[in-house]
């Protein structure tokens, strides 16, 4: 399992620490069937899986003579701009203890760093700041805010890599049309776009590729949630693949960034 006998033994048996979900879970199937219920349905609480990195993040505050962590308006979970903007942040973003990043294409997304910025300070009233990176080929938009970084892990957004994390967002995301179309619009606009199939075939697809398989499997519920067909790809994309869909696409969900609505207006006049 990779543990010592001591987390087994005293961390763990004496219950001094809290363990993962994979290792509970390993050690569960250790056990006789006929067993197994009786110990998931012992567990007292499920934490957040940011609780560590939220915890560091207070701890931090604190230290920073802050009594307690500002709370950023909790309504605005259920707005079509946060849930867009969930879609950004997890498409090409990453947060950091005291900083949220995003990171785009300098050479054809310039205008949409803009937007991202006004949605930034549209939501958490905070002015967001651009770079250049990457030896001119990315710009950057950065917000430093520790209370920022706390609410959206607190939403199920991780800190750090995300590539093996879970991915949770709030529930109200897939039980609403409105909000579903803007976080799989978010999602598209950053990790995905509009693509054709082939140098020879000039038909249209839309594209949303992530090497988190938990991301993938919420755009997936999402497009079919609002009566897509998708399909996959590579076992890494998931594809709205058949022309009517895609259009219907772009006449319900639309784009946010300029590259995809410039592609799909040129290719589909061509």
């Amino acid at each position: 399992m990779g543990v010592s006998i001591n987390a087994l033994s005293t961390a763990w048996g004496r219950e001094f620490t809290t363990i993962s979900e994979p290792h509970f879970l390993r050690l569960v199937s250790m056990l006789p069937r006929s067993r197994r219920a009786e110990y998931t349905a012992s567990i007292i609480e499920q934490l957040n899986p940011n609780w560590g990195q939220l915890k560091g993040i207070e701890v931090s505050l604190h230290s920073q003579g802050l009594k307690r962590m500002e709370k950023i308006r909790p309504s605005i979970v259920n707005s079509p701009d946060f849930a867009e903007f969930a879609g950004i942040l997890l498409g090409d973003g990453h947060i950091a203890r005291k900083t949220v990043v995003i990171t785009l294409n300098n050479r054809c997304e310039n205008e949409y760093a803009d937007y991202v910025c006004s949605l930034v300070e549209k939501l958490f009233g905070k002015t967001p700041s651009k770079s250049v990176r990457g030896k001119g080929s990315c710009i950057c938009v950065f917000v430093h805010s520790t209370e920022l970084a706390a609410f959206l892990a607190e939403q199920g957004i991780p800190l750090g890599a995300r590539k093996l994390q879970t991915i949770r967002i709030p529930r109200v995301f897939m039980e609403n049309d409105v909000l579903t179309r803007c976080f799989v619009r978010g999602l598209v606009d950053t990790d995905g776009g509009v693509f054709r199939k082939s140098r020879h075939d000039m038909r249209l697809l839309i594209e949303f590729k992530s090497l988190n398989t938990s991301l993938l499997k919420l755009f997936e519920d999402g497009v079919k949630r609002l009566g897509f067909h998708p399909s996959t790809s590579g076992g890494n994309a998931i594809r709205i693949q058949t022309q009517a869909e895609v259009h219907r696409y772009a006449r319900e969900v639309g784009f946010s960034n300029h590259k995809n609505l410039i592609r799909y207006s040129q290719w589909t006049q061509q």
